[in-house]
């Protein structure tokens, strides 16, 4: 069964590459519907693990969500104060005239679903849309990856002590850190990658690249571990089955939720 599944994971990642890839490396709407997607299939396996069923309200927040990718996003971020708020008012409201049927715990997971995801989400198509962003955008994956691959690997050969056994009993400290150190090699070697093509003229650039790397793969990792945390909350294994040997959306892109909007804002910062 396990060699089924790690067969599975692995043709999902030769399918699943090709295809980010192509979508990046042409920007504009074909990233625009790819995150809104993404973050819509996301929102909704997260509202059916807290709900285990559909209520009319998580639509919403889907409304919301498609919303702020297409037209709050591309205006620029000064605008996003007032469509919280917006957001808000109109839960509060849903929740005074529709007591009977919408509690506030329902209105908590409504923003909670719309926060955690598509807000977490849309920072990939910041970082995309940035000056240079087809470069940087890879920097998201590769610490989130990158740091997954590595404390995989690190985990199976040299670990011993349990890193959060009561949420991941998988996980060990070994794996962490060699997850860390993975993904700090590879944001190096990329960061030497864009250099020796002539697409910036940064040299310090594979050391912050590098740097990225590092922290963003212990981002990751904490995103990978309140995932669990969510998941043993609502006693599930996966959040859903649309990815063949990960799970659901979330499960694959749990550790890219924490990693991109640190990433948008060091490559604000420092490049």
């Amino acid at each position: 069964m396990e060699e089924i599944d790690l067969a599975s994971r692995i043709l999902s990642g030769v399918i699943g590459v090709p295809i980010i890839i192509g979508i990046m490396y042409l920007g504009g709407f074909p990233v625009t519907a790819t995150v809104l997607l993404f973050a819509i299939i996301g929102m909704q396996e997260f509202y059916y693990a807290m709900h285990q069923r559909i209520k009319w309200i998580d639509f919403v927040g889907y409304i919301f969500a498609c919303m702020y990718v297409v037209f709050i996003l591309p205006v620029g971020q000064s605008h996003i104060m007032f469509f919280l708020f917006i957001f808000l008012l109109s839960l509060l409201l849903l929740g005074t005239f529709f007591h009977r049927t919408i509690t506030v715990i329902d209105i908590s997971i409504t923003i909670m679903g719309f926060l955690y995801v598509c807000f977490l989400f849309s920072y990939i198509l910041l970082v995309r849309n940035y000056e240079n962003g087809f470069l940087y955008v890879w920097l998201i994956f590769i610490s989130a990856w990158g740091s997954d691959t590595g404390a995989y690997f690190a985990g199976i050969t040299l670990g011993k002590h349990k890193l959060c056994a009561d949420l991941s009993p998988k996980k060990t400290i070994e794996g962490s850190i060699g997850g860390i150190l993975a993904a700090a090699l590879l944001s190096l070697l990329y960061g030497f990658f864009i250099l020796k093509m002539g697409y910036s003229h940064i040299q310090q650039l594979p050391y912050i690249c590098s740097f990225i790397g590092a922290i963003g793969g212990a981002i990751s990792q904490v995103g990978d571990l309140t995932a669990s945390s969510i998941k043993r909350y609502v006693n599930i294994k996966d959040y859903g089955s649309i990815i063949p040997g990960h799970g659901g959306m979330l499960d694959r892109c749990d550790s890219i939720l924490f990693t991109a909007p640190f990433v948008y804002y060091i490559m604000t910062w420092l490049i």
